[in-house]
């Protein structure tokens, strides 16, 4: 039996909580047409700063690994017993094309030559015997001819009557002869076993007593002439050098140390026809021919094969365009730009060349353009702000450093090539070391004088010894080392244009022990220089004195 008095009480219940959700509705709905609350109305402080067209240099960056430009394994062209094995071949020796390297028993192709020269005699004297005999048949067909010319023009024997087919096969038996012979003598050559090329010895793979047969390996051998870098480039970057491949220099450094560590500049060799799939890339392949001392050694002992190396890819052409810090991006290819009205402006950017902290955008900004300096994550297109400007200096301190060029007007900056990109092979800029060594010296000034085809190079310094001078190809340079002299400032280029003259360098090469170096760059290749030592220094003529 139902109790009353229980239901009510579970009525009354449910009505209570309906009339809560009713009001709770009835509350929201009101809090919906609330004002809202006033926000504070000051814009946020940027930080601006004025982008001023300047000049740049297209440019970019790769890695990659060194590999030589002509490896090859050496292989036997005869068989026969290794009687001798040269001294010199171990791996980490370099040695000289024509250089002998092993030797083969060679009796038995000597013998071989001996029995063929006696063979080449035989069919001499029978190819002299047959030409007597054709004479002597073609001079009584004459004859005949001349009593009875019709007989003689028509008949079918004319040939077989004057021995023609046996001559021909005494010249063919000639020919054979001599053709063993020669192979005879090439394969006596060939027990010698010598170096097609100036190389290092990466492999030795024969020893004294060894059977070889044709095609067993003796060693391997890797081109000292110049070496291969095969550099993974952007498609866009690819143009740009397709387009300018006279313009375009490679700087290569090795990986793990300083950009200023320059194993040498070389300019485009080819770049490959395929597309990485996987990175979407292309290839860029660079030739560089190492400096090497007299032996054959390279004077940088990180320009071998199989050392990783960076490179900085330059068209040196300048361009215009603005300097600005990595930290201006707003996204990958975009900047603000404060417009006129306060208002923050989207712009679209193309980026031309890649320096750390520092970017040079090719198109996109204008000459006075007001762009904010790492714009907040939140900043929108449009959106009010209160700025705070900059000038150079401010900018260059929150930065941390200058630009990579100097940011003149276009009109008025040097065209003359960026000095910095020009550091010889092996220049390297480090610190200057303040201590000097007794006995040694210090250059003080340096200077060039140029009167046409003459060139003077007056070095100043106490203790100067005579010049060690050298010529390279590749451009052709004349190169002087000061050895035992330091050169306390950063390296210093003059830009010359007469004559045969382009530019003329003076810069640390090393400091332990220390070796100054003056470089003079040539568009062809000139007689050695005259060298005046004296007390106060040295002076080095080039061309004819004037």
């Amino acid at each position: 039996m139902r109790r009353p008095g229980r239901l009510r009480r579970g009525s009354d219940k449910l009505g209570h909580l309906l009339l809560g959700m009713s009001l709770f509705g009835a509350l929201a709905c009101g809090r919906a047409d609330l004002p809202p609350e006033p926000a504070d109305s000051a814009p946020p402080t940027v930080r601006v700063f004025i982008a001023e067209e300047g000049v740049y240099h297209l440019e970019t960056k790769a890695w990659g690994r060194l590999r030589p430009g002509v490896e090859t394994r050496l292989s036997a062209q005869v068989a026969g017993v290794v009687t001798r094995v040269s001294s010199r071949l171990y791996p980490g020796e370099i040695i000289a094309a024509g250089d002998s390297l092993a030797r083969i028993d060679p009796r038995d192709y000597q013998l071989a030559v001996v029995q063929l020269e006696a063979s080449l005699a035989a069919a001499e004297l029978h190819w002299h015997q047959e030409r007597a005999e054709a004479q002597a048949a073609e001079a009584e067909w004459q004859a005949r001819r001349a009593l009875d010319t019709a007989e003689a023009e028509a008949s079918p024997h004319h040939e077989l009557a004057t021995r023609r087919p046996q001559l021909k096969a005494a010249e063919a038996r000639l020919e054979a002869a001599r053709a063993a012979l020669e192979k005879a003598r090439l394969d006596l050559s060939r027990t010698q076993l010598t170096a097609p090329y100036s190389a290092w010895i990466t492999a030795r793979l024969v020893e004294p007593g060894q059977y070889l047969r044709v095609g067993d390996p003796i060693a391997e051998l890797q081109s000292t002439e110049f070496l291969e870098a095969r550099l993974p480039v952007s498609s866009r970057h690819l143009k740009w050098i397709e387009r300018n491949p006279k313009e375009a220099r490679v700087v290569l450094s090795p990986q793990d140390q300083p950009e200023s560590a320059v194993l040498g500049i070389a300019q485009p060799e080819r770049i490959e026809p395929q597309i990485d799939p996987e990175t979407g890339l292309g290839h860029l392949v660079v030739r560089l021919v190492p400096e090497t001392r007299p032996d054959g050694t390279p004077l940088n002992p990180l320009a071998r094969a199989g050392a990783l190396v960076a490179a900085r890819i330059v068209l040196e052409q300048p361009r215009r365009g603005f300097w600005i810090p990595r930290a201006a991006l707003l996204a990958e290819s975009s900047v603000l730009v404060l417009g006129q009205a306060g208002a923050l402006e989207r712009r679209d950017i193309q980026i031309g060349a890649d320096r750390d902290t520092w970017l040079a955008v090719s198109s996109g900004l204008q000459d006075g353009d007001r762009v904010c300096y790492s714009p907040p994550s939140w900043a929108t297109d449009g959106m009010l702000i209160e700025p705070l400007p900059m000038d150079t200096e401010d900018l260059y301190a929150l930065v941390g450093s200058r630009p990579p060029a100097a940011l003149e007007p276009f009109e008025s900056s040097a065209v003359a090539p960026n000095s910095e990109l020009l550091a010889d092979p092996l220049d390297a800029h480090p610190e200057p070391t303040p201590h000097i060594s007794q006995g040694q010296s210090t250059l003080t000034t340096w200077s060039v004088d140029q009167d046409g085809e003459t060139l003077r190079v007056h070095v100043s310094g106490d203790r100067i010894g005579d010049p060690q001078l050298f010529a390279l190809e590749q451009p052709h340079r004349w190169v002087a080392d000061l050895r035992g002299s330091s050169w306390p400032h950063a390296p210093d280029v003059e830009i010359l244009d007469a004559g045969p003259f382009r530019r003329a360098r003076l810069a640390q090469f090393n400091h332990d022990p220390p070796i100054a170096r003056v470089v003079i760059e040539l568009d062809r290749a000139i007689p050695p220089p005259v060298i005046e030592v004296g007390p106060q220094g040295v002076v080095i003529v080039f061309g004819a004195p004037p």
